[in-house]
């Protein structure tokens, strides 16, 4: 997503997952890391920077994808499954999830 005016980067990040997911009540609990990548759109390529955070929502909350956005289908993944995800993401992704497991579990990454 993109920031609106007046948006701080965290409020956009809330408004994109809560558009995009059909969530309401999203709440940021931690920064991740931030991302940059490049894509091309209409002749011109852009620098893209995503800045990544844990969140949560009310328990029970049905998932509803954004049809208008190109998101076809949005749903739960347990996180005991997580490394199942990690087979089938971009390169660029593995250390946003690393940092997501990091948060979750610090113990289990500290070596404790």
């Amino acid at each position: 997503g993109h920031l609106e005016s007046g948006e701080t980067i965290e409020e956009c990040a809330v408004r994109e997952v809560e558009e995009e997911c059909g969530l309401e009540q999203v709440k940021i609990t931690a920064p991740l890391k931030s991302t940059l990548h490049i894509y091309y759109r209409d002749c011109k390529w852009y620098l893209k920077n995503t800045c990544w955070y844990a969140m949560a929502c009310r328990p029970g909350c049905t998932l509803v994808p954004q049809p208008e956005e190109g998101i076809e289908e949005v749903f739960w993944q347990p996180i005991t499954q997580l490394e199942e995800v990690k087979c089938n993401t971009y390169p660029s992704l593995l250390e946003i999830l690393d940092s997501f497991q990091t948060f979750l579990f610090p113990c289990r990454h500290a070596g404790i």
